[in-house]
């Protein structure tokens, strides 16, 4: 009976890898992706290492600058290197779980929980550093989590060198990671000195902790340093401009961008009340799994690798909820939003399964517990989308207003085409400009202050623009609402 579930299990995330491949070759490119290509991608490496912006993803950038240097720019190769962050987060996600929930029926649920919530792939496949982040920090934690499973073994050192190693390229990346790294750190070394100390019999075949802790921390400072050193030193506080400034807004960021990206509200309605549903069912399964997993150190010596696999995630989101909670009322930092809460999504589905996985009495509290998991499996497959990434849906086919332009036979000729409208589009159009070498184009200005263009594309927020300008509609997107108009 399990082997189907397993089976099932492969053959979901085996689709869902081929169709985040499909959406980076096909999907337009983006405002945010196409200004990290104009901003550093296309610029020399003094620029990459020596400017900073929250747009800015380390490691990220030097990939996809080396892979475009060597495969020209088109959007696929910009997003080469989430597409392979993609691949190792399926990769892990399934090891992982495996582990945890063995075989069965919660095997499957497990890595559809984490697999298919609609924000987390997105972030799998756009250009950006966030996918590349959770994929490598979610492997540092299952190098760790082998390490407290055998801590006895001979490889220990270069495991956990390795795992250093891992958690600098996830800081890298994108540097809200350094949140739960650390507490991944913390609460590894928590457990492995509880270990060392309550099982006499491994002690001598046990690294000491602070020798532990010096193979782990060392090799991430190191590697952090020498490739955030020069990009951080020309940082000043107005870079990290984005996050949430309530509570409220951070968890509702991660409610809609999870289950309202597309019209399929049937099973979650999007209302006030189905809302604060939601968010009362996230902080209760956050406690819940904490709580179960203080029961478990509480008799830690008989836990199952399962349980100590509880205890070490329940320990990373305890701990990340503290030092965020920290950061944003004593030293006013902004709370993760969205895109830099991606990390909160897994922590969060994480708690919700280990609350399942391990609910105390009959076996069928679990079953009556995975009921909910199931409504929001349900809603997430229901959000599924393959031709826009929800964080820009307005630059949906963005792509086909370049391609509009250039086979418009009325295009102004001699001279380079000047195109105006919503800032959020200059990027996007100047990247198509960049990597199609079009000559007939100006190069869009970031600015809705133009007065005179040949032709205007405007979002749906300033759709207005059309009748004021006494424009003509000659292309519209009819999901996102963004046109392309020209004088009348």
């Amino acid at each position: 009976m399990r082997l189907p579930f397993r089976a099932a299990s492969i053959c979901l995330l085996v689709f869902l890898f081929a169709m985040n491949v499909y959406r980076a070759v096909t999907q337009a490119i983006t405002h945010d992706e196409a200004l990290t290509y104009s901003w550093f991608v296309s610029q020399p490496w003094d620029v990459v290492f020596h400017r900073y912006d929250a747009n800015h993803h380390v490691l990220f950038t030097i990939l996809s600058k080396l892979i475009v240097s060597v495969a020209g720019v088109n959007e696929f190769t910009m997003r080469i290197p989430t597409i392979a962050a993609c691949a190792l987060y399926f990769w892990v996600v399934f090891r992982l779980c495996e582990i945890i929930f063995g075989s069965g029926w919660l095997l499957l649920l497990s890595v559809s929980a984490l697999s298919m919530n609609p924000l987390m792939l997105d972030f799998l496949s756009a250009a950006r550093g966030y996918g590349m982040a959770l994929a490598l920090f979610l492997l540092g934690v299952y190098l760790l989590f082998g390490f407290l499973r055998s801590p006895e073994t001979t490889r220990s050192k270069r495991r956990l060198i390795a795992t250093g190693l891992t958690f600098a390229a996830s800081v890298c990346s994108n540097i809200t990671y350094l949140v739960p790294i650390t507490a991944a750190t913390l609460m590894f070394l928590s457990m492995h000195w509880l270990r060392r100390h309550t099982t006499p019999d491994l002690r001598d075949r046990m690294l000491p902790v602070e020798n532990t802790a010096r193979f782990l921390v060392t090799p991430f400072l190191v590697v952090s340093w020498l490739i955030l050193v020069f990009p951080l030193s020309a940082a000043s506080p107005d870079h990290f401009y984005y996050g949430a400034h309530s509570w409220r807004e951070a968890a509702e960021s991660l409610v809609i961008f999870s289950f309202y990206g597309l019209p399929a509200y049937w099973l979650i309605p999007n209302s006030a009340m189905a809302r604060e549903v939601t968010y009362a069912g996230m902080a209760v399964s956050l406690a819940f799994a904490i709580v179960l997993a203080g029961f478990a150190v509480a008799r830690w010596k008989r836990i199952s690798d399962a349980e100590r696999a509880m205890i070490f995630i329940a320990g990373i989101a305890g701990m990340s909820l503290g030092a965020i909670t920290a950061g944003f009322y004593l030293a006013g930092v902004v709370l993760p939003l969205d895109r830099t809460a991606i990390y909160w999504v897994l922590l969060l589905t994480f708690a919700m399964l280990l609350a399942i996985r391990f609910a105390p009495g009959p076996r069928w509290i679990g079953c009556v517990l995975a009921v909910p998991m199931l409504v929001v499996i349900a809603q997430y497959a229901l959000c599924f989308r393959t031709t826009f990434y929800q964080a820009w849906l307005f630059h949906r086919h963005c792509d086909q207003i370049v391609a509009y332009m250039e086979r418009d036979p009325a295009r102004p000729a001699g001279r380079p085409v000047v195109v105006g409208g919503s800032w959020e589009m200059a990027a996007p159009i100047n990247f198509y400009r960049a990597s199609r070498k079009l000559a007939w184009l100006a190069e869009m200005e970031r600015t809705d202050q133009l007065q005179v263009a040949d032709y205007w594309t405007f979002d749906m927020y300033q759709a207005d623009q059309v009748a004021k300008r006494g424009l003509r509609i000659v292309w519209r997107d009819s999901l996102s609402g963004t046109v392309l108009a020209v004088p009348k």
